[in-house]
């Protein structure tokens, strides 16, 4: 009779853990769904219910922070947070967090303190960089900026974010890096609203870098001696094909310039310097999807009218393009990485 007693008991225990456990994911789920529609308020009453429910609980703390964050209560938003960057249990995301609110709340020294002990804590962290370089960048220390984003870039190769922030900032520094970056950049986030920002800052970088010899000159440091064999070999086969451009830099001339360089490149420096993004525009040249892919980043730059009109009259080769970029996913592999750690 014990026995059976104690059976049932564990039995009820079971199934109220089980309830309870689905009754804070539900809270969750829902907490973050009014979130998401912008109802802070009701957000935090969801979330605080399931908080004091399993206060140990990742996601629903980190939801209920960002609840706080988002509404405009840093304090609360950082008293949820801060057990979880304190002790062991919090992600990168919690840093993320965390160091939001902390330069909201206008405290510059603590978030510069936590970003670098999160990086420290998850080194590969690729939006952990990404969030500390604008954080940096807010204080006018650009210099420092690009170096974390691109500490980010090396560390997490496959994380869009570094070189959304590097592109822009090479745009005025160094136009080889803002094409590369930029272009690295728009096929890994081919769809979001800072993809049309990057396609027409590409076109751009094209036209800039062709109007002045300097531009595409080798990289020497004061003794004369090379900076960057990578970017020297890049340069240098670019101004190699400028004949390309000679009827002016549009969509079409810039496929010419770009089908010269693939192949120059792979006869001269692709097994020193193996680099995925330019395998992939080989990959596309051989497929005979080329066009359509210069025609996606430089047509739909140029004149979206003009765009439109050749995806209709290309129908068929736009969308064998579309589909075949649309059903993969574009990663740099750690180890192509090639940016001299200082510049002089």
């Amino acid at each position: 009779m014990n026995i059976l007693r104690s059976g049932m008991l564990f039995g009820l225990l079971v199934a109220g853990f089980s309830l309870r456990a689905q009754s804070v994911k539900e809270e969750l789920e829902t907490g973050n769904s009014l979130m998401q529609g912008g109802d802070f308020s009701n957000a935090i009453a969801v979330l605080s219910k399931a908080h004091s429910q399993e206060p140990g609980n990742l996601e629903v703390v980190k939801s209920l922070a960002f609840s706080y964050y988002l509404s405009k209560d840093y304090t609360k938003a950082l008293d949820v947070i801060k057990p979880m960057i304190d002790g062991d249990g919090g992600d990168d995301a919690c840093f993320q967090i965390a160091g939001n609110i902390y330069v909201s709340l206008a405290q510059n020294k603590e978030a510069e303190k936590l970003y670098r002990k999160a990086l420290k804590k998850f080194p590969d962290s690729g939006p952990l960089y990404a969030d500390f370089g604008i954080f940096l960048g807010s204080l006018a220390e650009g210099p420092d900026a690009i170096r974390i984003w691109e500490q980010g870039i090396e560390a997490d190769p496959s994380y869009p974010g570094n070189y959304y922030y590097a592109s822009k900032y090479y745009y005025t520094v160094d136009l080889t890096w803002s094409i590369l970056y930029g272009e690295v950049f728009v096929n890994m986030e081919s769809l979001t609203r800072r993809t049309p920002e990057i396609k027409a800052l590409l076109l751009d970088s094209y036209k800039k870098i062709f109007s002045k010899d300097e531009y595409l000159n080798p990289l020497v440091d004061r003794k004369g001696r090379p900076v960057n064999e990578f970017e020297n070999d890049v340069r240098a086969t670019l101004r190699a094909n400028a004949s390309a451009l000679g009827g002016g830099i549009n969509e079409e001339s810039l496929t010419a310039l770009r089908s010269r360089f693939v192949l120059d490149w792979f006869s001269k420096y692709a097994t020193q310097f193996p680099y995925r993004l330019f395998d992939y525009q080989r990959q596309l040249l051989q497929q005979g999807m080329f066009t359509a892919y210069n025609q996606w980043i430089f047509g739909s730059a140029e004149d979206e009218k003009t765009y439109n009109s050749w995806v209709s009259a290309h129908n068929d080769e736009f969308n064998t393009y579309y589909g075949f970029a649309r059903g993969r996913v574009f990663k740099i592999p750690k180890g192509q990485y090639y940016q001299t750690k200082e510049k002089e």
